[in-house]
């Protein structure tokens, strides 16, 4: 092999190894494929945790459905990050705390969603991403 052929060689070497990096990042903000952007539903719980981590915060919030069976579901938020521009922070939601929340459910029926709107028990919006969905 002659340098010209090493050197194209190690460029496109270069570029799968990029591509490969890439990827992972590009798929992991394609929540289109998991959770329906087109609808907004609505749940009332208890916190049981609000997990206070990178790369996306979760507000997971015990739901009792009509059946009395309590199911935990688990709403995803934005970046430590993102939030603390809202100034939120680990204590902006308490384990007992009751709210209401309007989310983008996941596609696949799972007892999960990406958090539109939270409000408290007296209707005070909490925590808000995502423009007006209230029309």
């Amino acid at each position: 092999m002659n340098r010209t052929t090493i050197a194209r060689f190690g460029s496109v070497l270069v570029l799968i190894a990029v591509a490969l990096i890439a990827l992972p990042a590009f798929a992991h903000h394609g929540r289109g494929a998991s959770y329906d952007n087109g609808k907004v539903e609505e749940l009332k719980g208890v916190i049981t945790e609000w997990a206070w981590r990178n790369p996306h915060c979760a507000l997971y919030v015990d739901v009792k459905g009509p059946d009395g069976k309590v199911v935990n579901w688990g709403f995803e938020s934005q970046s430590v990050g993102s939030l603390s521009k809202l100034n939120m922070n680990r204590r902006s939601f308490v384990p007992g705390q009751e709210v209401r929340i309007k989310y983008n459910p996941s596609r696949g029926g799972a007892p999960v969603g990406v958090i539109r709107k939270v409000y408290d028990t007296n209707g005070k919006e909490l925590l808000s991403f995502g423009g007006p969905i209230d029309q």
